[in-house]
């Protein structure tokens, strides 16, 4: 059973890592749904670590941790669940979770006795209900309203939901066969279910921290997105909330390059800014074209371009060659190109009339 608890921490613990690395990264455009990831990734190491000193049926315990902490964790993971309740319900067993933890310690310290083995066997089974009850309820609506069954008609949207699908599916499955097998087989050889939840566990942490919904594919999964056309049907009365979001993710962008500067590197991609924004090529590129009237590169250059200008106003002994180099250009044809563009004059002319002004 130590090697079991350890094994599980060990996982847990990796994937909180993970997402609070991602969040520290990018502190001002991380999604709020991975704060509360790492809140609750956190609590569940804690709940484990408390229980470490508790006797009795372990498997059991582990299986009631998991499936409750996995109930939030589906919530905010799944773009179908986005009622108001389920934000209000994640809270709540969030605080559920702390409770338990000190209950744990309370009944180490024989404040409290220890709960039987049926109150896990019953709370566990109710959180899969509560689970698979939820997701119905919004897959239902989803469906039942016209508008989001044509707004989301997309092969990706699609693609998503089957992915949602497999983690209920996957949950119910383990948990029928954790009960049909409880009363029959000695506990050491049901470690392996609390396993399998961790690792649904740590595979849900990693899609919240990088958008993705291939765990264990993210260079196939980068391929799909990258040669599939969005086949969205536009509504007449949604141009409103699609302006919104255009909105969103053109200041997320310019957030991200006014704080980061990824156009310094010459080997930026429309991808990174994709994985770091949390959104997708076609909404960057056309939220990047309705507020600039420029498509991908021209938006990076004219950042390059900038930096460009601002390095040569504060060291006026660079060259145009280390100013291409250091604004993030491969070549000093392509600076010079750019250059053009945006200053309406040649680079060189250019820093002979800044000389000038300096003298004078």
């Amino acid at each position: 059973m130590i090697f079991l608890t350890f094994l599980i921490l060990l996982l847990l613990s990796v994937s909180l890592v993970f997402i609070v690395y991602r969040i520290k990264r990018y502190a001002a455009l991380a999604d709020p749904r991975m704060r509360m990831a790492s809140c609750l990734m956190l609590s569940l190491v804690l709940l484990f670590m408390s229980d470490i000193a508790l006797p009795g049926e372990v498997p059991v315990r582990y299986m009631f941790y998991m499936t409750l902490a996995l109930v939030p964790l589906i919530l905010i993971s799944s773009p179908i669940c986005k009622e108001p309740f389920t934000d209000y319900l994640s809270y709540g067993i969030l605080v559920m979770l702390v409770m338990s933890a000190v209950r744990n310690l309370l009944c180490h310290f024989n404040v409290l006795p220890i709960p039987g083995c049926r109150y896990y066997v019953y709370g566990t089974i109710l959180n899969v209900v509560l689970i698979s009850s939820i997701f119905l309820y919004c897959f239902g609506k989803k469906i039942y309203d016209v508008h989001s069954v044509m707004q989301n008609s997309s092969v990706w949207s699609w693609l998503c939901l089957g992915v949602d699908t497999f983690y209920i599916i996957s949950l119910q499955l383990i948990m029928l066969a954790y009960i049909s097998v409880f009363e029959n087989l000695p506990h050491g050889i049901l470690i392996p279910f609390p396993l399998l939840l961790a690792m649904m566990a740590a595979s849900l942490t990693y899609r919240l921290a990088c958008g993705s919904v291939f765990v264990l594919c993210p260079k196939h999964e980068r391929r799909i997105v990258e040669s599939m056309k969005v086949s969205r049907m536009e509504i007449p009365n949604e141009s409103s909330k699609m302006d919104a979001v255009y909105k969103e993710v053109y200041e997320r962008v310019v957030q991200y390059f006014e704080n980061e500067k990824p156009y310094l590197s010459s080997e930026l991609t429309i991808n990174e800014v994709v994985s770091v924004v949390y959104s997708n090529k076609v909404y960057i590129s056309r939220a990047i074209s309705q507020y600039t009237g420029r498509n991908f590169c021209q938006f990076v250059n004219y950042y390059r371009i900038m930096f460009a200008v601002e390095s040569f106003r504060n060291n006026d002994n660079l060259k145009i060659s280390e100013l291409a180099a250091l604004s993030g250009f491969n070549s000093v044809v392509s600076f010079n190109m750019a250059f053009r563009l945006f200053m309406k004059e040649n680079p060189s002319d250019w820093c002979r009339r800044e000389r000038r002004k300096r003298k004078k």
